[in-house]
Protein backbone atom coordinates (compact mmCIF):
# COMPACT_ATOMS: atom_id res chain seq x y z
CA UNK A 1 0.00 0.00 0.00
CA UNK A 2 1.74 3.15 -1.25
CA UNK A 3 1.26 6.85 -0.73
CA UNK A 4 4.00 9.34 -1.66
CA UNK A 5 6.86 7.45 0.03
CA UNK A 6 9.07 6.41 -2.84
CA UNK A 7 12.23 6.66 -0.71
CA UNK A 8 11.15 3.63 1.34
CA UNK A 9 9.44 1.62 -1.38
CA UNK A 10 12.46 -0.17 -2.85
CA UNK A 11 13.46 -1.83 0.44
CA UNK A 12 9.83 -2.91 1.01
CA UNK A 13 9.60 -4.45 -2.48
CA UNK A 14 12.95 -6.27 -2.21
CA UNK A 15 11.99 -7.75 1.15
CA UNK A 16 8.74 -9.08 -0.32
CA UNK A 17 10.34 -10.49 -3.47
CA UNK A 18 12.86 -12.40 -1.33
CA UNK A 19 9.91 -14.30 0.19
CA UNK A 20 8.75 -15.47 -3.26
CA UNK A 21 5.05 -14.56 -2.88
CA UNK A 22 2.47 -16.28 -5.06
CA UNK A 23 0.93 -12.88 -5.83
CA UNK A 24 2.36 -9.38 -5.45
CA UNK A 25 0.24 -6.27 -6.04
CA UNK A 26 1.18 -2.64 -5.43
CA UNK A 27 -1.84 -0.50 -4.59
CA UNK A 28 -0.89 3.14 -5.16
CA UNK A 29 -2.86 5.95 -3.52
CA UNK A 30 -0.23 8.59 -4.22
CA UNK A 31 -1.01 12.10 -5.38
CA UNK A 32 1.72 11.95 -8.06
CA UNK A 33 3.05 9.47 -10.66
CA UNK A 34 6.44 8.81 -9.06
CA UNK A 35 5.57 5.30 -7.85
CA UNK A 36 4.12 4.32 -11.23
CA UNK A 37 7.19 5.52 -13.11
CA UNK A 38 9.51 3.76 -10.66
CA UNK A 39 7.70 0.42 -10.95
CA UNK A 40 7.55 0.52 -14.75
CA UNK A 41 11.28 1.13 -14.90
CA UNK A 42 12.53 -1.12 -12.08
CA UNK A 43 9.84 -3.76 -11.44
CA UNK A 44 7.70 -4.21 -14.58
CA UNK A 45 6.69 -7.72 -13.45
CA UNK A 46 4.78 -6.44 -10.40
CA UNK A 47 1.03 -5.94 -10.76
CA UNK A 48 0.26 -2.24 -10.31
CA UNK A 49 -3.15 -0.83 -9.31
CA UNK A 50 -3.64 2.93 -9.23
CA UNK A 51 -6.17 4.26 -6.73
CA UNK A 52 -7.78 7.69 -6.92
CA UNK A 53 -5.15 9.39 -4.75
CA UNK A 54 -7.80 10.90 -2.49
CA UNK A 55 -8.71 7.81 -0.46
CA UNK A 56 -8.38 7.91 3.30
CA UNK A 57 -6.12 5.32 4.88
CA UNK A 58 -9.03 3.03 5.77
CA UNK A 59 -10.66 3.44 2.36
CA UNK A 60 -7.36 2.44 0.79
CA UNK A 61 -7.11 -0.57 3.10
CA UNK A 62 -10.64 -1.64 2.15
CA UNK A 63 -9.80 -1.36 -1.55
CA UNK A 64 -6.53 -3.28 -1.11
CA UNK A 65 -8.26 -6.17 0.64
CA UNK A 66 -10.38 -6.72 -2.49
CA UNK A 67 -7.42 -7.06 -4.86
CA UNK A 68 -5.93 -10.31 -6.11
CA UNK A 69 -7.01 -13.95 -5.85
CA UNK A 70 -4.59 -15.52 -3.34
CA UNK A 71 -6.25 -17.24 -0.33
CA UNK A 72 -4.39 -14.98 2.13
CA UNK A 73 -3.88 -11.19 1.94
CA UNK A 74 -1.13 -9.25 3.67
CA UNK A 75 -1.57 -5.46 3.19
CA UNK A 76 1.80 -3.93 4.02
CA UNK A 77 2.82 -0.27 4.22
CA UNK A 78 5.31 1.00 1.69
CA UNK A 79 7.70 2.09 4.46
CA UNK A 80 7.80 -1.27 6.28
CA UNK A 81 9.74 -4.35 5.23
CA UNK A 82 9.77 -8.09 5.90
CA UNK A 83 12.49 -9.86 7.83
CA UNK A 84 14.11 -12.97 6.27
CA UNK A 85 12.26 -15.23 8.76
CA UNK A 86 8.79 -14.02 7.69
CA UNK A 87 7.68 -17.03 5.59
CA UNK A 88 9.22 -19.54 7.98
CA UNK A 89 7.34 -18.03 10.94
CA UNK A 90 3.88 -17.90 9.36
CA UNK A 91 3.72 -21.00 7.13
CA UNK A 92 2.46 -23.28 9.89
CA UNK A 93 -0.53 -21.00 10.57
CA UNK A 94 -1.88 -20.56 7.02
CA UNK A 95 -4.81 -22.79 7.85
CA UNK A 96 -8.56 -22.49 7.13
CA UNK A 97 -9.23 -22.64 10.87
CA UNK A 98 -7.89 -19.09 11.23
CA UNK A 99 -9.65 -15.95 9.98
CA UNK A 100 -6.53 -13.81 10.39
CA UNK A 101 -2.93 -14.04 11.53
CA UNK A 102 -1.16 -11.34 13.50
CA UNK A 103 2.56 -11.06 12.81
CA UNK A 104 4.88 -9.45 15.32
CA UNK A 105 7.53 -6.99 14.25
CA UNK A 106 10.25 -4.69 15.51
CA UNK A 107 9.67 -0.94 15.60
CA UNK A 108 12.01 1.23 13.54
CA UNK A 109 12.11 4.84 14.66
CA UNK A 110 13.74 7.62 12.70
CA UNK A 111 16.72 7.46 15.07
CA UNK A 112 17.14 3.68 14.89
CA UNK A 113 15.57 0.30 15.63
CA UNK A 114 14.00 -0.25 19.04
CA UNK A 115 13.98 -3.42 21.08
CA UNK A 116 10.25 -2.96 21.40
CA UNK A 117 7.82 -4.74 19.12
CA UNK A 118 4.34 -3.90 17.85
CA UNK A 119 2.90 -6.61 20.11
CA UNK A 120 4.89 -5.50 23.12
CA UNK A 121 6.70 -8.81 23.59
CA UNK A 122 10.02 -10.00 22.20
CA UNK A 123 11.48 -13.41 22.94
CA UNK A 124 8.31 -15.50 23.14
CA UNK A 125 7.95 -18.48 20.83
CA UNK A 126 4.93 -20.00 19.13
CA UNK A 127 1.57 -18.25 18.94
CA UNK A 128 -1.41 -17.29 21.05
CA UNK A 129 -4.83 -18.33 19.77
CA UNK A 130 -7.70 -15.84 20.14
CA UNK A 131 -11.34 -16.72 19.64
CA UNK A 132 -12.91 -13.86 21.59
CA UNK A 133 -12.94 -10.22 20.35
CA UNK A 134 -13.07 -9.04 23.99
CA UNK A 135 -9.60 -10.46 24.57
CA UNK A 136 -8.29 -8.72 21.47
CA UNK A 137 -9.87 -5.38 22.36
CA UNK A 138 -8.61 -5.49 25.95
CA UNK A 139 -5.16 -6.24 24.65
CA UNK A 140 -5.27 -3.14 22.50
CA UNK A 141 -6.16 -0.78 25.34
CA UNK A 142 -3.81 -2.44 27.87
CA UNK A 143 -1.56 0.27 29.33
CA UNK A 144 1.40 -2.08 29.71
CA UNK A 145 1.07 -4.29 26.62
CA UNK A 146 -0.43 -1.84 24.13
CA UNK A 147 -0.12 -2.86 20.48
CA UNK A 148 -1.10 -1.46 17.10
CA UNK A 149 -3.47 -3.82 15.25
CA UNK A 150 -2.60 -2.69 11.75
CA UNK A 151 0.86 -3.31 10.42
CA UNK A 152 1.12 -7.03 10.87
CA UNK A 153 -2.19 -8.68 10.03
CA UNK A 154 -2.64 -11.36 7.36
CA UNK A 155 -6.30 -11.77 6.39
CA UNK A 156 -8.03 -14.85 5.01
CA UNK A 157 -9.64 -13.83 1.74
CA UNK A 158 -13.01 -15.51 2.31
CA UNK A 159 -13.46 -13.50 5.52
CA UNK A 160 -11.90 -10.13 4.66
CA UNK A 161 -14.63 -8.85 2.26
CA UNK A 162 -17.30 -9.24 4.97
CA UNK A 163 -15.68 -6.79 7.42
CA UNK A 164 -14.92 -3.07 7.31
CA UNK A 165 -13.17 -0.34 9.30
CA UNK A 166 -15.50 1.76 11.44
CA UNK A 167 -13.69 5.05 10.92
CA UNK A 168 -16.80 7.12 11.66
CA UNK A 169 -17.10 5.90 15.26
CA UNK A 170 -13.44 5.15 15.95
CA UNK A 171 -11.47 7.76 14.05
CA UNK A 172 -7.76 6.93 13.99
CA UNK A 173 -8.49 3.61 15.73
CA UNK A 174 -10.74 2.36 12.91
CA UNK A 175 -8.55 -0.71 12.38
CA UNK A 176 -9.57 -1.97 15.84
CA UNK A 177 -13.09 -2.56 14.55
CA UNK A 178 -11.69 -4.49 11.58
CA UNK A 179 -9.66 -6.96 13.62
CA UNK A 180 -12.40 -7.35 16.25
CA UNK A 181 -14.81 -8.30 13.48
CA UNK A 182 -12.28 -10.86 12.25
CA UNK A 183 -12.16 -12.30 15.77
CA UNK A 184 -15.96 -12.48 15.84
CA UNK A 185 -16.02 -14.45 12.60
CA UNK A 186 -13.25 -16.89 13.41
CA UNK A 187 -10.06 -17.62 15.31
CA UNK A 188 -6.95 -15.44 15.22
CA UNK A 189 -3.38 -16.64 15.61
CA UNK A 190 -0.86 -14.23 17.12
CA UNK A 191 2.67 -15.24 16.12
CA UNK A 192 5.14 -13.86 18.64
CA UNK A 193 8.37 -14.16 16.66
CA UNK A 194 9.15 -10.77 15.00
CA UNK A 195 8.82 -11.18 11.24
CA UNK A 196 8.77 -7.62 9.91
CA UNK A 197 10.06 -4.13 10.59
CA UNK A 198 7.39 -1.48 11.20
CA UNK A 199 8.50 2.09 10.71
CA UNK A 200 7.20 4.38 13.44
CA UNK A 201 6.88 8.08 12.58
CA UNK A 202 6.25 10.98 14.94
CA UNK A 203 2.60 10.97 13.89
CA UNK A 204 2.34 7.35 15.05
CA UNK A 205 3.24 8.10 18.65
CA UNK A 206 0.36 7.40 21.01
CA UNK A 207 1.26 10.52 22.98
CA UNK A 208 0.22 12.61 20.00
CA UNK A 209 -3.21 11.07 19.59
CA UNK A 210 -6.23 13.28 20.10
CA UNK A 211 -8.09 12.81 23.39
CA UNK A 212 -11.31 12.54 21.40
CA UNK A 213 -9.91 9.42 19.71
CA UNK A 214 -9.29 7.82 23.11
CA UNK A 215 -12.92 8.48 24.04
CA UNK A 216 -14.10 6.93 20.77
CA UNK A 217 -12.08 3.81 21.42
CA UNK A 218 -13.54 3.40 24.91
CA UNK A 219 -17.08 4.07 23.68
CA UNK A 220 -16.63 1.35 21.06
CA UNK A 221 -15.73 -1.13 23.81
CA UNK A 222 -18.62 -0.06 26.05
CA UNK A 223 -21.18 -0.33 23.25
CA UNK A 224 -20.10 -3.90 22.42
CA UNK A 225 -19.73 -5.04 26.03
CA UNK A 226 -16.01 -5.64 25.56
CA UNK A 227 -15.25 -3.68 28.74
CA UNK A 228 -16.91 -2.25 31.83
CA UNK A 229 -16.21 1.17 33.28
CA UNK A 230 -14.99 -0.17 36.62
CA UNK A 231 -12.34 -2.43 35.11
CA UNK A 232 -8.75 -1.70 36.11
CA UNK A 233 -7.66 -1.85 32.49
CA UNK A 234 -10.08 0.99 31.67
CA UNK A 235 -8.78 3.15 34.52
CA UNK A 236 -5.22 2.61 33.36
CA UNK A 237 -6.22 3.47 29.81
CA UNK A 238 -7.59 6.75 31.12
CA UNK A 239 -4.25 7.29 32.79
CA UNK A 240 -2.64 6.97 29.38
CA UNK A 241 -5.01 9.63 28.10
CA UNK A 242 -4.07 12.01 30.89
CA UNK A 243 -0.39 11.38 30.32
CA UNK A 244 -0.88 12.42 26.70
CA UNK A 245 -2.50 15.64 27.93
CA UNK A 246 0.40 16.43 30.22
CA UNK A 247 2.87 16.03 27.37
CA UNK A 248 1.22 18.91 25.58
CA UNK A 249 2.25 22.47 26.15
CA UNK A 250 0.37 24.26 28.95
CA UNK A 251 -1.97 21.30 29.32
CA UNK A 252 -1.74 21.30 33.12
CA UNK A 253 -2.82 24.97 33.16
CA UNK A 254 -5.83 24.17 30.97
CA UNK A 255 -6.86 21.26 33.19
CA UNK A 256 -6.53 23.30 36.37
CA UNK A 257 -8.64 26.13 34.96
CA UNK A 258 -11.39 24.11 33.30
CA UNK A 259 -11.62 20.83 35.18
CA UNK A 260 -9.56 20.65 38.36
CA UNK A 261 -11.17 17.34 39.31
CA UNK A 262 -9.42 15.81 36.30
CA UNK A 263 -6.09 16.62 37.91
CA UNK A 264 -7.18 14.81 41.07
CA UNK A 265 -8.34 11.86 38.96
CA UNK A 266 -4.99 11.85 37.21
CA UNK A 267 -3.07 11.75 40.50
CA UNK A 268 -5.26 8.93 41.80
CA UNK A 269 -4.72 6.95 38.63
CA UNK A 270 -1.00 7.56 38.78
CA UNK A 271 -0.94 6.15 42.31
CA UNK A 272 -2.93 3.15 41.17
CA UNK A 273 -0.56 2.73 38.25
CA UNK A 274 2.44 2.52 40.60
CA UNK A 275 0.70 0.05 42.91
CA UNK A 276 -0.49 -2.40 40.24
CA UNK A 277 2.42 -2.10 37.81
CA UNK A 278 4.28 -5.20 38.94
CA UNK A 279 1.08 -7.24 39.08
CA UNK A 280 0.02 -6.11 35.61
CA UNK A 281 3.36 -7.03 34.08
CA UNK A 282 3.31 -10.47 35.68
CA UNK A 283 -0.22 -11.11 34.47
CA UNK A 284 -0.06 -12.52 30.95
CA UNK A 285 -3.53 -13.70 30.08
CA UNK A 286 -3.01 -13.25 26.35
Amino acid sequence: MCRNRLDYLCSAIESIISQRPSEFIVSDNSTDDNVARFLIKSYPEIVYVRQSGCLTFYEHLGAALKLGTAPWIFPMHDDDYLLPSFSENIVGYLSPKYSAIAVNGYIAYEKGVSRKSIMGVVGRCGASIIDDPKVLYNRYIDYFQNIAPFGGYIYRRVTAPTVSCDQHNLGIHGDVSLVCQMAEKGTLAWIWAPSLMVRWHDASESSRLNVADYKKLLSYGYNRNYIEKRQRIVKLFRLRRYLSLFRRRNSIVVIMKRRPRHLISYLMLLLQHLIVRKLAIEEHSF
